[in-house]
């Protein structure tokens, strides 16, 4: 040792400096004999609370330092010392200090050479470290019992896709205990094709980084196939590195068979409806036939176009209930369709060719419960009809406008426009002896809107109303 100091480039520390790297150092040092303490450092004092020349007078003992539940633990070390048995050097004790508070301590003691006995050790305060460990303790406690609570199926892999933790929903569902999960892949434990469905989804996860949601099936123990949704996510570490997942999965079997169920339910619903719709137009246009049928009997004019109309009128509902049966939606019906069926329907029952009377339409698409739909059909029926009939007497050429649309304030505006004669200015549409006014009327409170008419160039009728604040009873 002195020859490699001597050709050392750095001469070796002396006396001083070893002293000063003790008395600043952070642990506590300390050397101890049988007798006593013989040495302590700053830090050792301020650590126990007592000053160095407290802790070296041979009245000073240790031992009365040592926390009641630690004293045990100090006198078997003594013991096993004494017997010359082998110890770790390194332990941890409690101490109370001279002010009352505990702190955890660690010591690593080495035998000095020289007196018997004579001991140097490093005493280092971990309280901070241990409530720290504490935390973590509790933390871990608190984390394990929340996902053996879950009774979802909860699993976290590290990235090579080993199970790190599985909580008990995991054993129940596939029968297996956590030893033969943990520290494994899937394909060591689960079903071929589950296990490569399992491996798939983990890759997608730990390649992107990003959350999966799916369903997977498996086969139970008995044989019957077990519906799963999952939802996998990647675990970061503290510079965003993908470092594994956890993921967390649902049996969800009763709930799809539930669900298979109502959408079978559903969809018979759906073929009743439509069958009660399609049912509803052949009888009323068997009543249509009937009323045809018994119009041949009819020789006098006025009643014969009393039968006509109420022909026109059952037509226009069995349309309704004819586009309802073709829909899409068993509850609502685009209307702007269904006005052009009737307005063509119009035309060719009171036998006006379209070559005379020009139809315009300005038809917005909009949907319409039947609630709604049937009495606003029956209204246009009645005003288109009117139109045709009456504002272009001798063959006269014309146009009738056919309005549907949305307006100011969520209400609806439908208007029937013509530029024949004109409505006649002495006659009170409101207040007329004639059927179909009257009808008009009735249907336009029944949807609890408001009609207006206008008579400067021909005639047209507006009807204003609002969304039904009704649901549709299907």
């Amino acid at each position: 040792m002195e020859k490699r100091a001597k050709n050392s480039k750095t001469p070796p520390p002396g006396k001083e400096i070893y002293q000063q790297l003790v008395r600043n150092a952070l642990d506590g040092m300390y050397i101890v004999t049988s007798a006593g303490f013989e040495y302590v450092n700053p830090a050792f004092a301020k650590l126990v609370g007592f000053s160095a020349e407290e802790i070296c007078n041979t009245s000073f003992n240790m031992f009365d330092l040592i926390h009641p539940d630690d004293k045990k633990l100090i006198t078997e070390r003594k013991d096993a010392r004494e017997k010359q048995k082998a110890l770790p050097s390194i332990y941890q004790f409690r101490i109370i200090s001279k002010d009352g508070s505990i702190k955890h301590v660690e010591v690593n003691t080495v035998p000095l050479p020289g007196k018997k006995g004579r001991t140097l050790g490093i005493l280092r305060d971990i309280t901070d470290r241990k409530r720290a460990e504490d935390a973590l303790l509790v933390k871990n406690a608190q984390f394990q019992s929340l996902i053996q609570a879950i009774p979802d199926i909860v699993y976290f892999k590290d990235e090579d896709r080993l199970n790190l933790i599985i909580n008990k929903a995991f054993e129940k569902a596939f029968h297996l205990e956590a030893a033969k999960i943990i520290g494994k892949t899937d394909e060591e434990f689960l079903p071929q094709d589950l296990a490569d469905s399992c491996r798939a989804s983990d890759e997608s996860v730990l390649r992107s980084g990003k959350p999966y949601r799916f369903q997977e099936k498996a086969a139970s123990p008995n044989g019957s196939i077990i519906v799963f949704e999952t939802i996998k996510a990647p675990i970061f570490d503290a510079k965003g590195k993908t470092v594994g997942l956890v993921g967390v999965s649902r049996d969800i079997t009763e709930q799809k068979s539930v669900e298979e169920g109502l959408l079978a339910a559903l969809q018979e619903k759906d073929v009743l409806l439509k069958e009660i719709h399609h049912r509803v137009k052949n009888n009323m246009q068997v009543i249509s036939s009937l009323l045809n049928l018994q119009a041949r009997c009819i020789k006098d004019p006025e009643v014969l176009e009393i039968f006509k109309e109420s022909q026109r009128r059952i037509r226009s509902m069995a349309l309704i209930h004819e586009k309802l049966y073709t829909s899409r939606s068993l509850s609502q019906i685009e209307f702007s369709g269904y006005l052009r069926s009737l307005a063509s329907n119009l035309f060719s029952s009171l036998q006006i060719s379209p070559r005379q009377v020009e139809l315009k339409t300005d038809l917005e698409e909009l949907s319409f419960d039947i609630q709604t739909a049937i009495p606003c059909g029956l209204i246009v029926n009645e005003l288109f009809s009117n139109s045709l009939k009456h504002a272009f007497p001798g063959a006269r050429h014309g146009e009738i406008h056919l309005g549907l649309r949305r307006s100011a304030g969520n209400e609806y505006l439908m208007s029937v426009k013509d530029n024949g004669v004109g409505f006649p200015d002495h006659i009170d549409f409101r207040k007329t002896e004639s059927l179909g006014m009257q009808l008009v009327n009735m249907l336009v409170d029944q949807i609890e809107g408001r009609i207006e008419i206008e008579r400067k160039t021909g005639t047209e009728f507006r009807v204003y109303f609002k969304k039904p604040k009704y649901k549709p009873r299907i």
